[in-house]
This record gives C-alpha cells, structure tokens and sequence, in this order.
C-alpha cells in the first residue's frame, strides 16, 4: 500500500502486516494519491516536482518542476497514467501531459491563471479537468493539450469529474452538482442544489456566482483574516469540494454541510 503524507514523505507499507518497506521524502507536503503504473508510482508535492518512483525499491527514477510564483505554487492533484503518458494539473496554472518512461514535456495547457486540484478523467481521447478560479471543467485533447470542451459553473472546481456515457458529473464551490452533455456542444443536464446553497445563495453569491471581492466587501484582502472570513462565508453554501462517484446509476457525493448524498440518474 502506497501513501504521502503532510510529513512530506511517501509510504510503502505491506498490505498484509503493516510492515514499512520503504519511504521516499520530497521537501513539501504531501496531497495527492499516488498513482502507481507498470511498477512505477507517480506523484506531486507541495515542494513544485511530480516524481516517478520504482514502486519496488523508493527510488527515484525523475523529477520533473512546476511553476513557482505566490500562492500559485504545488502540486495537490493526482497524476492520471494511460498509455505510456502522465496527465496532471498543478497550482502552477498549467496542465500537463509527460512522458512516462523519462519525464520529457509532451504538452503543457495554460489554465488561464487558475489552479487545477482536480485530476483528470481521460474518455474518448479527451480528458477531462476541473479549474478552480476559472469555475471551468475542461475537455483537452490526450495527444495534443488542444481544448475541446468547456463548461462553465458557478464557482470553483476542485473534484474530479465522474463520467457516466455521454454525461459528465461535478460539484461546485457553490453547492451545485452540475449534470453535462459532453458530446458535441456541452449541454447542462438536472442541476442539483445543497440545501445549504438554496437558504444562503442569495447573500453568499452575486448574481449566483462566487465572487471573492463581493464578500470581502471592501476588506482588506492582504490580511489573512479577510481571506478566512470570505471562505468561512463560502462554505456556508454547502460547497461541493469532493469527488462524485457514479455505481448503479447513483451519484454518490460528500459536501461541506455534513451530508452524503445519493442521486438517482438518468443514464444516457
């Protein structure tokens, strides 16, 4: 078993005793599952590197760098692996797209200024990622990094999209979960709504739309106590920061009110 943690180390840990195999240290923490690849474990830090590391020995097979500006720095989502390449999305305001074997650049996308938590669900030579500050969930192209799709919500996205035939699932910062045609023109499906977002919407969002300036109302957005307050006034919507799941046509999915919900779909 296979795990990072906050302490900036990954764990190799025997499933069948608990025995520690081996640990690798990066020089951040440590957010993202690894992912693990014709015996090869793939995962970013905090400290701005994605690593590939011999899932048998913990060593160190490449590095590759992100970006590293202010408050734009790390990595948080998960690589997704298929046929030989790594996707991943960093707070770098970049998606990537390595070769496997040696770390090489096979395309990066610019995100427009916007952190990608999200990892990425590759369908029909597409993958498809969420952005946070942009509110997008995006369609690349898996050869070329070449956009194909865009949707956009009502806030940020930082869960994975759950895909289910030709309709895409994803939660908002806003308390909705969207419900998207992805073939051709994205079409907007049934949206559902926290009950947290139905009562405080109206104070919370303008013009039902996550708007960071709106709440800080003036306030000094260099003080930390601003950030946390317009934040804290955020979550208060029932904000949809996890990923959904898709099982026999039930969407499954956590939300910053303490809820689980389970929605019946209509599975095209």
């Amino acid at each position: 078993m296979y795990f990072g943690s906050s302490d900036g180390n990954l764990y190799a840990v025997d499933a069948t005793n608990g025995l520690l195999r081996w640990t690798f240290k990066t020089n951040g923490i440590i957010h993202a599952s690894p992912t693990l690849y014709n015996g090869t474990i793939y995962i970013g830090s905090w400290d701005t590197y994605m690593y590939a590391i011999n899932a048998t020995t913990g060593k160190e097979k490449w590095k590759f760098k992100t970006g590293e500006k202010p408050a734009m720095t790390g990595i948080q989502a998960s690589a997704t692996v298929q046929n030989g390449v790594v996707y991943f999305g960093s707070r770098d305001a970049h998606f990537y797209a390595l070769n496997a074997a040696n770390g090489n650049i096979i395309w990066v996308y610019d995100t427009e200024n916007s952190w990608i938590i999200s990892s990425g669900v590759i369908k029909d030579e597409l993958i498809y990622v969420g952005t946070s500050d942009t509110y997008l969930l995006l369609g690349l192209e898996i050869k070329t990094g070449k956009e194909k799709f865009r949707f956009k919500t009502n806030g940020y996205v930082f869960g994975t999209p759950a895909l289910a035939g030709s309709t895409a699932y994803v939660g908002d910062f806003t308390g909705n979960i969207f419900s998207i045609d992805i073939d051709g023109t994205p079409k907007i499906g049934t949206v559902f709504s926290t009950e947290a977002r139905k009562k405080y919407a109206t104070t919370a969002l303008k013009n039902d739309t996550l708007n960071f300036m709106y709440l800080a109302k003036n306030a000094d957005l260099y003080l930390y106590t601003t950030n946390k307050k317009v934040m804290d006034d955020f979550y208060t919507l029932g904000s949809v920061v996890a990923s959904p799941v898709v099982k026999k046509n039930v969407l499954y999915v956590g939300s910053a009110d303490g809820y689980l919900y389970a929605l019946k779909l209509k599975v095209k």
